[in-house]
């Protein structure tokens, strides 16, 4: 899948002040990018980091991520609901020291302000 002017309009990153991702509204979400530190023992070693991707499709969340063998459900009972993602999105950043990124859709551009 391509990405395209028209389907996206912004970039940003996600302040995890909102350290439970309760104001991210995944409706405005194209896809979210999170960085995260390597697990494999070379890119612990040089403080390597792994880049993953999130996309919605036919509305359940997936994990793009190249490590794994193909695209898999965020899920907590099969649903690839909201919830899920947002749990998803703790554990990475609580775990792997992740730094979020939000790729918004066109019309939800400029909507998001950071938490209070």
């Amino acid at each position: 899948m391509a990405m395209t002017d028209r389907d996206v309009a912004d970039l940003c990153w996600y302040d995890i002040r909102d350290s439970l991702f309760k104001h991210l509204a995944l409706g405005e979400c194209w896809a979210i990018i999170v960085n995260v530190k390597g697990l494999g023992y070379f890119s612990r070693l040089l403080r390597g980091r792994h880049w993953l991707g999130l996309r919605c499709l036919d509305g359940r969340w997936y994990n793009l991520d190249s490590h794994l063998p193909q695209p898999e459900l965020v899920d907590l009972q099969g649903l690839g609901d909201a919830e899920a993602v947002r749990q998803f999105l703790v554990e990475q950043v609580q775990q792997r020291d992740g730094k979020v990124f939000i790729v918004k859709n066109q019309a939800a551009a400029g909507k998001h302000a950071p938490p209070e």
